[in-house]
């Protein structure tokens, strides 16, 4: 018998239920399947059906009934399944944490981290790497090299076929925040199903910034001062501009402030991930 490695109460919504509330439940995870107990229907999710985990996002009409959930696709044959679990948010974190982690296990990838510096090409070298997840960073190792990309840094993703060494690969692209400037990193993984569970998990914390930010809301402005501070990493100069510029009462730099957007930190303007998300946004839009 493996180990389970989580065991919890929650909440749980299946369609083997035949009920459109969720149920107290019992939720136990080991390294090859999921198994969901329900009075009276017990549920078993071979960790291999699983094709993708959305963290937080649940349908509208169902968020009355949870907290915090996570809703889990699992495939078999031809048929898509959906189990959503909720319980409180530490406990519902650590067993997302854990989740992925066992869904992608240990990959060999092909990597090019990082293939641009500020948006300029500093890398055409494409590496074998081992990639591994570690707690939520995602870990790239090469001889002794261990270079990791923590999930909440990350401002922008998408996925792309890459001809590599001969041979056309689902690759992922993400953009990240490293210090005062950003980051380019590939990875392709021969598996979609993992590739797509790796986005998923990248995304985490991008999806939860993501979801309230509505670019179109900001004035040419807000929009041109954001896109200021990111183009110099900070701004000191800005001060100045919000005190004398006509346009101050656009800018309304206090209100980016409370939206989380940008931070007032040694002696100017700093974007935090938020506001370099809604710059790259604004851009691949």
């Amino acid at each position: 018998m493996p180990e389970v490695v989580a065991d919890f109460s929650g909440k749980i919504l299946i369609k083997d239920l035949d009920q459109i509330k969720p149920v107290r439940g019992r939720v136990l995870l080991n390294r090859e399947q999921l198994v969901l107990v329900t009075e009276p229907v017990k549920k078993t999710i071979l960790l291999s059906e699983i094709v993708s985990v959305h963290a937080g996002s649940i349908d509208q009409k169902l968020s009355m009934f949870f907290d915090d959930a996570i809703n889990i696709i699992h495939k078999r044959g031809d048929t898509i399944y959906r189990a959503i679990i909720g319980t409180n948010a530490e406990t519902l974190s650590k067993f997302v944490r854990v989740l992925f982690m066992i869904l992608i296990g240990k990959e060999t990838v092909l990597a090019n981290h990082p293939i641009k510096k500020g948006g300029r090409v500093v890398s055409t070298n494409i590496e074998k790497m081992m990639l591994r997840l570690n707690g939520t960073k995602i870990e790239l190792i090469n001889n002794g090299r261990k270079d990791t990309i923590p999930n909440n840094s990350i401002i922008g993703f998408r996925h792309v076929e890459d001809e590599i060494r001969g041979k056309t690969r689902p690759t992922l692209v993400l953009d990240y925040a490293a210090g005062e400037t950003t980051l380019t990193s590939t990875i392709s993984l021969l598996s979609k199903r993992k590739l797509k569970l790796l986005s998923r998990f990248a995304r985490m914390k991008y999806d939860k910034l993501n979801r309230n930010l509505n670019v179109s809301d900001f004035t040419e402005t807000q929009m041109w001062f954001l896109i200021q501070v990111y183009a110099e990493g900070r701004a000191t100069v800005l001060d100045d501009i919000v005190e004398n510029d006509q346009n101050s009462t656009d800018l309304n730099s206090s209100k980016m402030e409370e939206e989380q957007l940008i931070e007032k930190k040694s002696g100017g303007f700093h974007l935090t991930n938020k506001g370099k998300i809604a710059v790259h946004r604004y851009y691949t839009d």
